[in-house]
């Protein structure tokens, strides 16, 4: 599946820009995570809670807020995601 790897509207990252990728194997989370059991995760509250996560390839190299990179590919939450046309 085609996605859209946007930016958080709260604060400018994950990812230094927004960019298109590919959902690696099935179209199912690579895990489940709980972020209200994580209160080491700086998250907003209304994030705290079930969250999915999926293997994503990206077409382009990217860097990460903190300069890290590039990736080619990472695991992202599905918050970031927006389906691609």
């Amino acid at each position: 599946m085609r996605v859209k790897v946007i930016q958080d509207t709260e604060w400018p990252g994950p990812w230094r820009k927004e960019f298109l990728g590919t959902i690696v194997g099935p179209k199912v989370p690579a895990r489940l995570i709980d972020l209200a059991a994580m209160p080491e995760v700086n998250v907003l509250e209304a994030d705290r809670g079930p969250m999915r996560e999926f293997h994503v390839r990206f077409d382009e190299p990217q860097f990460d807020w903190d300069g890290l990179g590039p990736y080619t590919a990472a695991v992202i939450w599905e918050k970031y995601l927006r389906r691609a046309n």
